[in-house]
This record gives structure tokens, sequence and C-alpha cells, in this order.
């Protein structure tokens, strides 16, 4: 968590918004910002989530007071102290807070995955190509995306940076892909909308915190327009 703005709100607040938050995500707040392991260290239970089909580590409940309370004189020093805003963590710290967050041993390979869901590099994926006339005739060489979708823009942006040509070719009368074409009532996301934000393309300012079609569509022609990712118009829909 990066704080990027002062801490407002008088006591009786901040202990409300505190009692909505998460305490796995307080737990390392508290070890990232004050360094206090106390509450990282609490006993973790596995709580199941998705019909039991898996579990999720949380505190155990009989710490969570414990938690919220130095998670509220941390807030009320940083509001009255005027504490300056903190550098962003290294990678290993991050790597750190990752695991106390997640409350498991993370591979180098959900590591990966967990950095570019933060959103912390721009662009995770980006290819520097070094030789740009190979191989053969590599100058003539034009790359087609077929749809429009997020993965379509996606990768018109990326191969716009890498400086290879390309083309981006849709049915539909404009981007969106499957978000276009399908307008069922009260189609929107079942996660939070956040997610849906490119690496390249965040923080957004998202209307809904579960995203409805148009919105979706509204942010991925947001994208196209703003990176250049050229999309040929047509106007049927079949």
């Amino acid at each position: 968590m990066i704080i990027d703005r002062p801490i407002e709100g008088d006591d009786a607040t901040i202990k409300r918004a505190l009692t909505r938050a998460d305490t796995m995500i307080l737990r390392t707040l508290l070890y990232q910002l004050d360094g206090d392991r106390s509450a990282s260290d609490a006993p973790l239970i596995a709580v199941p989530i998705y019909g039991g089909a898996l579990n999720m580590a949380m505190p155990d409940p009989q710490y969570d007071e414990m938690i919220r309370t130095k998670a509220f004189e941390f807030l009320k020093r940083w509001r009255d102290e005027k504490r300056p805003v903190p550098q962003e963590p290294s990678l290993d710290v991050l790597h750190e807070l990752m695991e106390i967050c997640a409350g498991i041993e993370l591979s180098d390979e959900q590591l990966t995955v967990g950095l570019e869901e933060l959103a912390i590099v721009q662009y995770p994926r980006k290819v520097e190509l070094t030789r740009k006339n190979a191989p053969g005739s590599a100058d003539d060489f034009h790359v087609l995306v077929i749809g429009s979708g997020g993965g379509g823009i996606a990768s018109g942006v990326y191969l716009q940076q890498a400086g290879i040509p390309y083309t981006v070719i849709t049915k539909d009368g404009g981007v969106g892909g499957t978000w276009y074409r399908n307008t069922y009532p009260d189609l929107r996301v079942d996660v939070a909308s956040h997610y849906y934000s490119f690496t390249f393309e965040t923080p957004y300012p998202w209307k809904h915190y579960y995203a409805p079609r148009a919105e979706i569509v509204e942010y991925i022609e947001h994208c196209a327009k703003k990176h250049g990712v050229m999309v040929p118009r047509n106007d049927s829909r079949s």
C-alpha cells in the first residue's frame, strides 16, 4: 500500500472504516508502514471459500480486535504527526509483504503473477527488440490482430511499443469484443472492476465496484484511443 494523501477524519470515522477492513490486509500494512510484526505474527486459520472448493488464510478471529486497535493507533499517529508519504517498497520487501498477505510461501511464478496484478510495472511483458532487420525480410513483417476485445487492444499496445507494424480488425462496430457484442440485462463483471484494468492504464476512475457492460466498453475504448490503437470501423454487428 502507498498512502498518497493525508489521513483525514476524526477518531470515530477511522474506527468505523477499520471495522470493514480486512484484517489480513491490515496486518500486512502494519508491517510495511510501521515495522510492527506483532500483528503479522498472529496465528492464521484456513477459511473455506467458493463453497469449500478452496481455503483462504485469515488471522484467527480472536486476534481481530488487536489488529484493528493497532491499525487505529497507527493511523491516528499518521494523521496527527502529518507523516510524509512513504517510498515504494523494494522488490525483496514486496515479496515478503505478499507472502504475509497471502499467508503462504510464494513461488517465483506466483510472485511474477502477483507483481503483474499489482501493476507496479506499467508494461511487465514489454519486449525490447535488438535486431530490427532479422530474421530475413522483417522489414515487411506485419501483424494482423483479429478481434478488438481486451486482448486485441493490449496486443496492439505492446506491438506498437516493440516497433512492429500491426493492424487490428474486428467484425463488430466498435471495440470491446464480447463486452461489445453481449447486451443481456444487468451484464457486468463478477470480480472487482480494477481487476479489468490494464497495467498500462491504471489507476482508472471506475464508477462501479462491479462495472456494468457499458463501463467496460467505455474503458476499452478509452485505452484504444489513448494509446493510438486504430481499429477499422464496421457498422455491422453480424
